[in-house]
């Protein structure tokens, strides 16, 4: 009988927990990970959590060393990624993972794609495909991101209020300095002098 990790990233918490009733992504992963075992008839070996882990930089993570390093010790034959876009948003990165993954000599099984086998030529063209196409969607919203930044910055909206400073408009939308954005930081006259 074969032994499968899971490995399951999220690229952002948000500051939730892990275990958190908020976390339905990892939840959800696990669950199809556990599923896609028991239709192998393999059994479960350690589920890989990389939580806060971008998709761009998962190669060179701790847990998708340790993935690796498991399958190369014989703790386990292979690894289930649940969603082909969990597994990394670097083409590049990603074609090394699958390399040394194959070096290692584990099967990697992604859920949605249960008969897909990314040592044949048609599973290196799909799983190549997936990982490129990954990639666009981590520079679209990344640049999606650092526009929405750039705006807040501009109108003198930054995420943090620092020591002496408050947001321009109190509690009742009264702004100290009419002409700026409610959000933007003015000097707090109370703790401003220190």
């Amino acid at each position: 009988m074969k032994t499968y990790d899971i490995l399951i990233r999220v690229s952002n918490m948000g500051g939730r927990e892990v275990a958190a009733e908020t976390t339905m992504t990892l939840r959800d992963q696990e669950a199809r990970g556990v599923a896609a075992i028991a239709e192998r008839g393999g059994r479960l070996g350690k589920v890989i959590k990389a939580p806060d882990v971008s998709g761009f930089i998962a190669y060179d993570s701790p847990q998708y060393r340790e993935a690796v390093e498991r399958q190369r010790r014989g703790d386990a034959n292979g690894l289930v990624i649940s969603y082909g876009d969990r597994f990394m948003r670097n083409w590049r990165k990603a074609g090394r993972m699958y390399d040394d993954l194959e070096e290692a000599g584990a099967e990697v099984v992604i859920a949605e794609y249960p008969q897909l086998d990314y040592r044949t030529p048609e599973g290196r063209q799909h799983t190549g495909m997936m990982a490129v196409a990954s990639e666009m969607t981590y520079f679209t919203n990344k640049a999606r991101g650092d526009s929405i930044a750039a705006t807040v910055v501009a109108r003198g909206v930054p995420n943090r209020v620092p020591f002496g400073y408050r947001r321009n408009a109190d509690a009742d939308g009264v702004k100290v300095d009419s002409g700026r954005d409610a959000k933007a930081l003015v000097p707090d006259p109370h703790v401003a002098p220190l």
